[in-house]
């Protein structure tokens, strides 16, 4: 019996356009115009190098000169594009703007700037940053040569290596584009979206709700294998849709969703356990029309997936900020987390975690259906 309804659960659905569009076609469109908005997001025009011209002056120490020439070395760790130039030149440039400022380099290091340069503050400040860490770089060096003559050499060759203020550390060693976690709310999203099936799958199994409840309600078996068969056959044809389009993101969008497909395709399934589950309980309360218990689903849905950030990139963190529990039971949260923990994180630790609350949630949202649907009884139909 089983199987005979997990296989009608399964025609019935292929057969629902309705469901197939949502599930699988709205998900592929709303992914390609992603796509286009966010594809790209980690490919912009990266940091630009700053025009600088500078002015070297008889008393410029050769370290402080090798340290310029690194800095202004065209490659990825360019900061300054440099000029070279007399005093008069230099200022005849920052006066036709088109430098940012002016770096005179002797004994002491100075700067010198345009005030009509509004537009170029940030420049500026990094300019102002770089021009009092080469004085303190040359001070150092200084005094150190003078109590340790036997170590400038080494002083010397720390000081022109190109340091950095700033350093990023990526713990999964690759660059987490921030486009991508709008593809991961996306994913959470298609998977909730398998809740609109898990209710018609429980309007099904109601007398009072449908005409197909009536039939199934005077037929011979057990109505709890009935049940679970034909919530089984709609988490299938869930994953399955879900994963039609996480593979389209994969191969023919090249949204880059990590290398443990495994993983990827586990998430998928204790997300459409979730959507399907939950739907399915939504569907066993009240007397409402199936109608309208499925506008209340989508609407539960958008707003998991509000909060998750589908719409608004940093909600979640704002959630988390000030109703952290939330975002332990927002199925929409607990997907995109996982996806985001396959991309950021080697240990697996926080992805178990998220996928464990996904698989508890489905499998109260799933009991608590039947229960309530196995307890039904009619006077008439």
């Amino acid at each position: 019996m089983f199987l005979h309804c997990f296989g009608y659960g399964i025609k019935n659905l292929l057969r629902s356009r309705d469901y197939l569009f949502w599930s699988l076609g709205f998900s592929i469109i709303l992914a390609t115009l992603f796509h286009v908005a966010f594809g790209d997001l980690s490919k912009g025009e990266g940091f630009i190098p700053i025009p600088t011209a500078v002015v070297l002056e008889e008393s410029c120490p050769q370290p402080l000169k090798d340290v310029l020439d690194t800095l202004g070395e065209p490659g990825d760790g360019q900061l300054l594009e440099i000029q070279y130039a007399s005093q008069e030149e230099a200022e005849s440039l920052l006066k036709g703007k088109k430098v940012s400022g002016i770096l005179f380099v002797g004994e002491n290091v100075s700067l010198s700037v345009s005030g009509d340069m509004t537009y170029d503050k940030l420049n500026q400040s990094i300019l102002q940053s770089l021009a009092e860490s080469l004085h303190g770089s040359y001070e150092a060096v200084s005094e150190a040569a003078a109590r340790s003559p036997e170590k400038l050499p080494q002083i010397l060759a720390a000081l022109q290596k190109d340091a950095a203020h700033n350093q990023e550390i990526n713990y999964a060693g690759r660059n987490l584009d921030e486009g991508l976690t709008y593809f991961f709310n996306l994913i959470a999203m298609t998977c909730l979206t398998g809740s609109t099936a898990g209710a018609v799958t429980a309007a099904a199994s109601q007398a009072n709700l449908s005409e197909l409840g009536k039939r199934k309600s005077v037929t011979p078996g057990k109505k709890q294998v009935r049940i679970l068969a034909e919530v089984a056959a709609t988490i299938l044809m869930q994953f399955f849709a879900v994963s039609i389009s996480v593979v389209y993101m994969w191969a023919v969008l090249g949204v880059d969703l990590g290398s443990s497909a495994g993983y990827v395709l586990l998430t998928v399934l204790a997300g459409s356990m979730a959507g399907v589950s939950g739907g399915f309980f939504a569907g066993c309360i009240g007397k409402s029309s199936i109608h309208v218990k499925i506008g209340v689903l989508m609407a539960i849905t958008m707003l998991c997936s509000f909060f998750s950030g589908l719409m608004v990139g940093g909600m979640k963190l704002l959630v988390q900020r000030y109703a952290p529990w939330f975002n332990r039971i927002n199925p929409a949260a607990l997907i995109s987390d996982s996806l985001y923990s396959l991309a950021v994180y080697e240990s697996h630790t926080r992805f178990f975690q998220c996928i464990g609350g996904l698989f508890i949630i489905s499998a109260l949202f799933i009991l608590a259906g039947a229960a309530m649907v196995r307890r039904q009884r009619y006077a008439s139909l």
